[in-house]
């Protein structure tokens, strides 16, 4: 399983369930699947292009990804287990919950990832997405407080730090749940939800900013979105063009 992309210079990075050779018969005990890494695909090579492990200081035991970047690559951000289950595998283990961690591109390698000031054993926080300036930092979390199930979060930059996080509102989070955020280059913010009303699934929405505040959010027709699960939108700068995931067949 490849999914939710996002660009990285000529490049697409994503996550994928595979095998990797050092990990072996290492799988989720509750999909019986490998765990999830980052990859990247050099989108300007000819021929045909091989994708590659992003890096191996973001590539631990258990789940990573998906991930986000800051104007030019210079900083990632991105999901994974906070707890390494003493079985490894063991994703049922206590306190365990996926956290936000950044590390920065030095080289030609990445930084020791830092944890996320909000991180929690309680809850979830996952899917972050920076603004083009990257002052801001959009992601879902099931903290309490919100409008029901994973909802969409933001903070503001503060100096090295991060605000307290505020949720985007019951205009656009819902009951169910609203994850894999991304901001394009001309301010948009497209995300997935499984609310009613939708196509099935995971549908992709999209809506525009008002001032401080967003304007209602549609979902994106067909052939986009499908009965399958689809997520994960992606798009170059102008946002005439991108990469979605969907596990619809064919």
């Amino acid at each position: 399983k490849d999914y939710a992309p996002v660009l990285l210079d000529s490049s697409l990075v994503f996550c994928s369930l595979r095998e990797r050779d050092d990990l072996v018969g290492y799988r989720n005990d509750l999909t019986e699947e490998p765990f999830s890494d980052l990859y990247r695909l050099d989108l300007s090579a000819g021929g045909d292009p091989q994708t590659r492990l992003l890096g191996d200081a973001l590539t631990g035991p258990m789940n990573d990804g998906p991930a986000t970047f800051s104007e030019k690559g210079a900083m990632i951000c991105f999901t994974r287990n906070q707890a390494t289950a003493k079985k490894l595998g063991n994703t049922k283990a206590v306190n365990d919950r996926l956290g936000l961690f950044f590390a920065h591109h030095i080289g030609n390698g990445w930084t020791v990832p830092e944890p996320f000031a909000f991180n929690s054993s309680t809850y979830s926080v996952m899917h972050g997405a920076f603004s083009s300036d990257g002052q801001r930092l959009y992601f879902a979390s099931d903290m309490s407080g919100g409008q029901g199930g994973m909802d969409l979060y933001v903070c503001e930059r503060e100096g090295n730090d991060w605000s307290l996080p505020m949720n985007l509102g019951p205009s656009l989070n819902t009951e169910a749940n609203e994850v894999f955020p991304f901001i394009a280059g001309n301010g948009h913010l497209y995300f997935a939800s499984d609310r009613s009303g939708g196509l099935g699934g995971l549908d992709i929405l999209a809506c525009a900013p008002e001032g401080e505040a967003w304007g209602p959010a549609e979902e994106l027709p067909a052939p986009i979105n499908s009965e399958a699960n689809d997520l994960g939108y992606t798009s170059y700068a102008s946002d005439r063009s991108g990469y979605f995931s969907s596990d619809r067949d064919g």
